[in-house]
């Protein structure tokens, strides 16, 4: 019977090592690209000036069944031109449109299309998938607790 428990516990440890390093470099890789600095450089008191979409491409990247679209813009402050990248999934914005951009006042060069994300990836995704890491470690918690809780023989001399 301790063979089973064993081989069980080893089971529940290689599952909880698997979902630790795969779904922590999958965790890696979206939370490198997603928008988590937007609550924190734009509200909606800050200034909005209108720019030029000077490109608009699909990107190798889905947000469910909608195709990421970079949006490569410019505009004008103070007659300083400034260049910025957005991102969307459903709004769309062809080369040569006028578009609204958001911009934080201290730093005019930071800034996005109005309602469009400022990385590829919402940052609900990242912690969405850092759901599967924090699951491994769970599951390596309880195998390494069960295993030390488990009642060990004393064979008698």
């Amino acid at each position: 019977m301790t063979i089973v428990f064993s081989v069980l516990r080893l089971a529940l440890r290689t599952i909880g090592l698997l979902l630790f390093f795969f779904g922590g470099g999958f965790t890696y890789h979206v939370a490198a690209d997603s928008d988590f600095t937007s609550p924190f450089h734009f509200g909606v008191r800050d200034p909005v000036v209108h720019g030029v979409v000077l490109s608009a491409l699909p990107m190798h990247e889905f947000s469910g069944k909608y195709a990421i679209y970079e949006y490569h813009y410019a505009y004008h402050i103070a007659g300083q031109r400034f260049d910025g990248f957005s991102y969307a999934d459903n709004i769309s914005a062809e080369k040569g449109a006028t578009v609204p951009v958001r911009y934080a006042p201290r730093r005019p060069s930071l800034s996005r299309i109005d309602n469009m994300r400022a990385a590829p990836f919402p940052w609900g995704l990242a912690v969405g998938f850092a759901i599967f890491p924090a699951l491994g470690l769970w599951i390596i918690y309880l195998s390494r607790k069960k295993s030390e809780s488990a009642p060990r023989h004393v064979s008698q001399a």
